[in-house]
């Protein structure tokens, strides 16, 4: 007997058994490799997918219950995959080959990496190209997320203050794809506005894929909740160093968060210890910490590249940490034999990220050459420079002394600590060998105060070369002390104009050919850059030099009644000072903000040559009232507002009062808005 099934029925099946775009409810979500429930496979997401990679659009989806066809596009590329769903939780995906892997929504609490990749870093390669890093939001939404984002990313060549950024947007799906030029492995951060900052590791050449499960949702509305969660349970990471990324959010969490010595403590035990006493607490602090993130490698079965990043992060931290000893917020401390004799040399295998405390570590490392007297490179370039004194003086007497200074023998620990009756350790021997050395440096220091406005850039030029020499020599070539050879010749460039010579020993004596031709290329750049600017910025005003009177701060009054009836923004800084040119980017957003209102930007230059004052003004295209202090000028602010470093900011309130002498900096945003606004009302 023929059946007619009624046309309802028939409907019914037709649609159950159809192909469409919208993907099942049950399908969506993050999907990890079950066997590890840490490596993220596949995102199925309302609008699109994420797999190997890449984001693919819904070409079909076809099936019912649970055991589905997944057909998806990317350009020209489709693919097929089969899903079934094993449960809530639980799904089997089977690609093209018919490769099957069990996948699952639940991320691991304690996680075992199972020691997937046992093959360490080699030595650091330098690298010339570009990266790429896609991501999205899931359950995006525009109304509560801002649509920005940005990454921050460092190189050799970046200011020490200041990361490089390359924004994006975020489109009305959450997707987001970022690019930007690299030169080597390094962990960078990755901002979504106004919601999170997470870390992702980035190769040169190679594609990165990060997804915010919809748990950021949750941080988002309520920033309070970060305090039971943590990045591990939002972010997904793919690529080839996807899993390492997943490895190092939660190895560094739990250094961040379990040592029992906080960063803070680290910085402020260098103004509370001793050298001798802070060097032996700080390499035991760094035994601690190794030890504890070592048992913790070992119970979650981290691979060895995960295992050599943690080494270096903390080996970099320590010697940027002891090198920094030399400068803190209240004085300059000479460093003795015993405490450089212990300072550690980095090992080649630490160098496997660039990070912010490698460049700090150069920053340090700079300052040591120069500056303490045992460095070797310090008391050949001071003698250098008594050379082109000698030239200059006009006083027989004079002369005399800068002839004795330049056959002198160098400083060496015994002369030092002549007439000590301190122990090693104690605080007492750190102000002794303080005093020490000024007295033993007095007559050069008198003459550099007298002559250093008259050194010309080629002095400064050969000194720096005669530094690298020494530096490049005693490490023979070796990456470390090629990369602090470019980093100096980049600090160089805030403070001189490039020159043929420069150029010549970079082709010379870098033989690393990508951080050669980087350099090289810098070096191309600032010769563009020091010839750019004819002109000064618009809205850019002198105020011309007075004399001072018989009271010393007159002209400093003088100058603020001028602005009577606004706020005032003081910036003291100097053409050779990193982190005063750092500043004139921040602050050039903040005066676009307060534009129309009544705030002033004055800046003064302080402890600078005129001509270079002048020039950088020009190249850095700063914008506002300009000031140039001469020397004695220059002393009485500092003793006025208890100076002892630059930047130093100032606001003066609308009756010409002081309100701060110790202003928040322009890139402290929130700080120096509120205390702007304040001084508005």
């Amino acid at each position: 007997m023929r059946t007619i099934l009624p046309i309802s029925l028939i409907f019914t099946i037709l649609i159950s058994c159809s192909t469409q775009t919208k993907l099942p409810q049950e399908l969506k979500g993050n999907w990890l490799n079950a066997n590890d429930s840490i490596e993220w496979i596949i995102s199925l997401q309302p609008d699109f997918a994420v797999y190997d990679n890449k984001f693919w659009d819904y070409k079909s989806i076809s099936g019912s219950k649970s055991k589905f066809v997944i057909k998806l596009t990317e350009g020209t590329q489709t693919i097929s995959l089969k899903a079934e769903l094993e449960d809530s939780l639980s799904l089997k995906i089977t690609d093209n080959n018919n490769n099957g892997k069990r996948l699952t929504r639940k991320k691991a609490a304690r996680p075992d990496f199972q020691n997937y990749d046992m093959q360490g870093f080699e030595e650091l390669q330098m690298m010339d190209d570009t990266v790429t890093i896609r991501g999205f939001i899931e359950d995006y939404d525009p109304d509560i997320y801002d649509g920005t984002g940005g990454v921050y990313h460092r190189n050799v060549f970046s200011n020490i203050l200041e990361e490089e950024e390359t924004k994006f947007n975020i489109d009305t799906t959450g997707r987001f794809e970022v690019r930007f030029r690299a030169y080597n492995l390094q962990l960078i951060y990755l901002v979504i506005e106004g919601s999170t900052m997470s870390s992702i590791i980035i190769q040169p050449g190679h594609v990165a894929m990060i997804g915010f499960n919809n748990r950021l949702l949750e941080v988002t509305n309520d920033a309070r909740k970060w305090e039971t969660m943590t990045d591990w349970q939002i972010n997904h990471y793919m690529g080839e160093y996807g899993l390492l990324s997943e490895e190092l959010i939660i190895l560094l969490h739990h250094l961040y968060h379990n040592s029992n010595t906080s960063p803070l403590k680290k910085f402020d035990a260098i103004d509370e210890m001793s050298q001798m006493e802070y060097i032996g607490w700080r390499k035991e602090v760094y035994s601690q910490e190794t030890a504890m993130m070592d048992s913790l490698i070992l119970e979650m079965r981290n691979s060895k590249k995960a295992e050599q990043c943690i080494h270096g992060i903390l080996e970099i931290e320590l010697l940027h940490q002891l090198y920094r000893y030399q400068i803190s917020g209240t004085r300059f401390q000479y460093l003795t034999t015993p405490y450089i004799g212990q300072i550690p040399e980095m090992h080649a295998s630490s160098l496997n990220l660039i990070n912010t405390d490698f460049l700090s570590y150069l920053n340090y490392l700079n300052i040591f050459y120069k500056q303490q007297p045992l460095s070797i490179s310090s008391e050949d370039i001071g003698k250098y420079r008594l050379q082109f004194m000698l030239s200059l003086s006009k006083s027989t007497d004079e002369q005399k002394i800068i002839k004795e200074l330049i056959e002198a023998p160098a400083i060496t620990a015994e002369l030092l600590n002549q007439g000590n009756i301190y122990p090693l350790e104690s605080s007492d021997y750190d102000l002794f060998l303080n005093k020490r050395v000024a007295a033993l440096r007095k007559p050069y220091n008198e003459l550099w105060s007298k002559y250093w406005e008259k050194i010309p850039d080629s002095i400064h030029l050969h000194a720096l070369l005669k530094e690298l020499d020494f530096v490049l020599d005693k490490h023979n070539k070796n990456l470390i002390s090629q990369l602090y050879a470019a980093y100096c010749i980049n600090r160089f460039y805030e403070n001189n104009s490039p020159g043929p010579e420069l150029n010549l020993w970079i082709t010379n004596n870098i033989d690393d050919p990508i951080l050669k031709k980087l350099s090289l290329e810098n070096h191309k750049k600032e010769a563009e850059a020091a010839s750019e600017f004819a002109d000064y910025a618009k809205n850019t005003f002198f105020i011309s030099q007075i004399k001072s009177g018989e009271e010393d701060d007159a002209f400093f009054n003088k100058i603020i009644q001028q602005f009577r009836g606004k706020v005032i923004y003081i910036d003291f800084w100097a053409d050779w000072c990193s982190p005063c040119r750092a500043g004139f980017k921040p602050a050039a957003r903040l005066k676009k903000e307060y534009a129309g209102k009544d705030v002033v930007f004055l800046y003064f230059g302080y402890n600078c040559k005129n001509e270079r004052w002048d020039q950088v003004i020009k190249q850095d295209q700063v914008s506002g009232y300009h000031y140039w202090l001469d020397k004695e000028q220059g002393k009485v602010l500092k003793e006025k507002f208890g100076i002892i470093g630059i930047p130093h900011y100032l606001l003066v309130d609308k009756n010409g009062e002081i309100s701060a002498e110790q202003a928040p900096d322009p890139g402290n945003r929130a700080a120096i808005r509120e205390r702007l606004d304040e001084l508005l009302k």
